[in-house]
């Protein structure tokens, strides 16, 4: 309960200024539009590829911005298919989009253009997601790869199990069945976007994750 009051002080105290970003940036009028639009669809279209599969670790220093085109670009993709959720501060959101996230997107925030390209994003992945689940079902036998943070990445037999889970974990995030019941395209955006700016979630994220900005 401290760490929730904590949290939603600090929410409180520092507000977001990534807007000024695009203003300093992109001084032109039309050069500003275009690339904050840029910024927000790849961070829409991130978002969701992430949730799919699984990424996490999405602390400041992980998403960069390309000054030039307002485009987003993340980097160290080590943590995914949601080894997240096994950390021993487990990552409950499914992407990161905290204030200062939304802030760079105008005035209609997470409601406007980033909504919108969410849906299609995921419209889309469910359409194709034959291709998608056939180039995972490839990891199976991959022996490099590390499937697990945990103890049993040791033992191929479990191995292989948790991979064939992580595979399934992803076909249900396809289907937008992650919480039992299938849900419409929009309605799984509608979920994913009230679970990542859910406050009682943030307020457990690791603190180097820095979720209050």
């Amino acid at each position: 309960l401290e760490l929730f009051k904590m949290f939603l002080k600090l929410k409180r105290k520092i507000k977001p200024v990534f807007h000024f970003f695009f203003i300093e940036k992109f001084p032109n009028p039309g050069d500003w539009f275009v690339s904050r639009l840029r910024y927000s669809r790849h961070t829409a279209t991130n978002s969701i590829v992430g949730h799919i599969l699984g990424i996490g670790d999405r602390h400041l220093s992980n998403i960069m911005i390309d000054q030039v085109t307002g485009e987003i670009v993340h980097i160290d993709l080590g943590v995914a298919f949601d080894q997240g959720k096994a950390l021993p501060i487990p990552e409950n959101v499914p992407f990161r989009l905290t204030n200062e996230i939304v802030d760079g997107m105008g005035w209609m925030g997470k409601e406007g253009v980033f909504r919108k390209t969410c849906e299609e994003s995921m419209a889309v992945l469910r359409n194709d997601q034959e291709y998608l689940l056939t180039v995972l079902n490839v990891f199976l036998s991959d022996p490099l790869y590390r499937w697990n943070m945990g103890p049993m990445n040791a033992l191929s037999d479990k191995k292989n199990r948790f991979a064939e889970s992580v595979i399934m974990n992803c076909k249900r995030k396809l289907e937008g069945r992650e919480t039992g019941e299938k849900l419409s395209v929009e309605g799984q955006i509608t979920r994913l976007i009230n679970d990542a700016t859910n406050d009682e979630y943030l307020a457990m994220m690791y603190i180097g994750w820095r979720a209050f900005l």
